[in-house]
C-alpha cells in the first residue's frame, strides 16, 4: 500500500492511496469426477463440449458425465496462484472554514481471480471452458469506477445560547455492479448452467429453431430468421455485448450502467435555558436520492431484462448447436428481446425522507 497526502493551501486537502493484492495462496473447486470434454462444437462457437452432451436419460447422463456413474460430483478444493486486485484512490477535502466544508474523491479498482470461493461450494462459475478449466476472469467483487463526495454548510447564530443550522448534500456515481452473460441451459453436457454465450458478429451466424410464445389463439409463433434479427439488435442495446462480437462474454464482463444519486440532510439545533439549566432541541430531516423527488427519471437504477438470453434447444448431426431467444414483456405481452437494461421499479430507486427529533437536557 502507498499512501500520500499533501496540504495545498487554503484549507484543501489531497490524498493519494493506492493498494496492491496478489494471490498467492487461492482458493478453487474442481470436479473430480467429471469427465474431460472430449470434442468440440462446429460452427462458429467452438467451445468444448463433454461426453454427456446430447445424451438422454438419468442413468445414461451419468454414465456419461462422471468417472464413477455410481456417484455425482465431487468436488475437491484446490490452491492456485492466478489473481491480483489493485484499486487507486484519490481524494480532496476542503476543512471547515466559515461554516462551509467537503471533499470529493474516486476510486479505481481492478480485481481478478480463477474462482470466487465463498463458504459453500460454488461449481458454477461463468465459463465456457468448463468447471475445471476456469479462466483468469474479473472477481464478483470487481470494482471499476466510483465517485463519492459532499458539501457541508453550517450557520451558527447565537453565542452562549441560541442555535445552529446545517445542510450537507452528499453524492455517490458509479459504474455498477457485474454480470455475466449466461445462456438458460446447460450448453456444453458438463451439468452446470454456467455457460458464457458467444457473442455472433451477426445474429445470423448462429443457428436458431422456432419459438412458440403463448397457447391457443393468442399464441406467437417467431422464426428463426425473427429471432437471429431481433438477437443483432439486442447485441447493439449493449455496450458490452456489442464490444464482444465474434468473442465469448466474459465472466463478470458487462457492467450496469452508471448510476447518479444525491442525499440531502437538514439539521436544526435550538439551545434554550430552562430552570436555568441549557436544554437542546435538535430536528433533522433527510431524504435519500433527492434528485427523485424533483424528477421522476433521477436516481433510478437499471435491471437487465435477462442474463440468460439464449436457450439450447438441440445440437445438430454436424455438431452445430441451435437456440431459442429469450423474452421480454412489454405492454403485457412476451416479446423478443428488445432492451439490454430497464428501469427498476422498487422502492430502492424512489426517494424517500425520515425525520426525527431529539431533546437533550442536562
Amino acid at each position: 500500500m502507498k499512501y500520500l497526502q499533501e496540504r495545498l493551501g487554503g484549507g484543501f486537502v489531497f490524498t493519494l492511496e493506492g493498494i496492491y493484492n496478489k494471490t498467492m495462496r487461492g482458493l478453487r473447486y474442481i470436479d473430480a469426477n467429471l469427465k474431460a470434454a472430449d470434442r468440440t462444437f462446429s460452427g462458429i462457437d467452438t467451445r468444448p463440449r463433454f461426453p454427456a452432451s446430447g445424451v438422454t436419460g438419468s442413468a445414461a447422463i451419468n454414465a456419461a458425465r462422471f468417472a464413477n456413474a455410481a456417484t455425482t460430483n465431487v468436488f475437491v478444493l484446490r490452491n492456485t496462484n492466478e489473481g491480483a486486485a489493485y484499486t487507486i484512490s484519490t481524494k480532496i477535502e476542503k476543512n471547515v472554514s466559515k461554516g462551509l466544508g467537503g471533499m470529493i474523491g474516486y476510486t479505481y479498482g481492478s480485481a481478478q481471480d480463477i474462482q470466487s470461493v465463498g463458504s459453500t461450494v460454488q461449481a458454477n462459475m461463468p465459463t465456457y471452458t468448463g468447471q475445471n478449466a476456469l479462466l483468469l476472469s474479473n472477481s464478483d467483487v470487481f470494482l471499476k469506477h466510483r465517485v463519492v463526495g459532499f458539501l457541508n454548510y453550517t450557520v451558527d447564530y447565537g453565542q452562549q445560547f441560541g442555535g445552529r443550522t446545517s445542510f450537507t448534500l452528499g453524492y455517490v456515481g458509479d459504474s455498477g455492479s457485474p454480470f455475466s452473460y449466461t445462456a438458460g441451459n446447460d450448453i456444453n453436457g458438463d451439468g452446470q448452467n454456467n455457460d458464457l454465450i458467444f457473442v455472433p458478429t451477426k445474429g445470423s451466424d448462429l443457428k436458431f429453431s422456432a419459438l412458440t410464445v403463448g397457447s391457443g389463439a393468442s399464441a406467437v409463433t417467431y422464426s428463426p430468421e425473427d429471432q437471429a434479427a431481433a438477437f443483432d439488435k439486442w447485441i447493439s442495446s449493449s455496450d458490452y455485448l456489442n464490444s464482444r462480437r465474434g468473442q465469448y462474454a466474459e465472466r463478470n464482463g458487462a457492467t450496469f450502467p452508471w448510476l447518479n444519486r444525491l442525499d440531502l440532510g437538514i439539521m436544526q439545533d435550538v439551545v434554550i435555558m430552562i430552570g436555568g439549566k441549557k436544554n437542546s432541541f435538535q430536528i433533522r430531516a433527510d431524504i435519500a436520492n433527492v434528485g427523485n423527488l424533483f424528477n421522476n427519471k433521477w436516481g433510478v437504477g437499471n435491471a437487465t431484462t435477462t442474463t440468460n438470453p439464449l436457450s439450447l434447444a438441440s445440437v445438430g448431426a454436424d455438431g452445430i448447436p441451435s437456440y431459442r431467444l429469450a423474452t421480454q414483456v412489454i405492454d403485457g405481452k412476451a416479446v423478443l428481446l428488445q432492451d439490454s437494461f430497464v428501469k427498476a421499479i422498487n422502492v430502492d430507486n424512489v426517494w424517500q425522507a425520515q425525520l426525527g427529533i431529539r431533546y437533550t437536557f442536562n
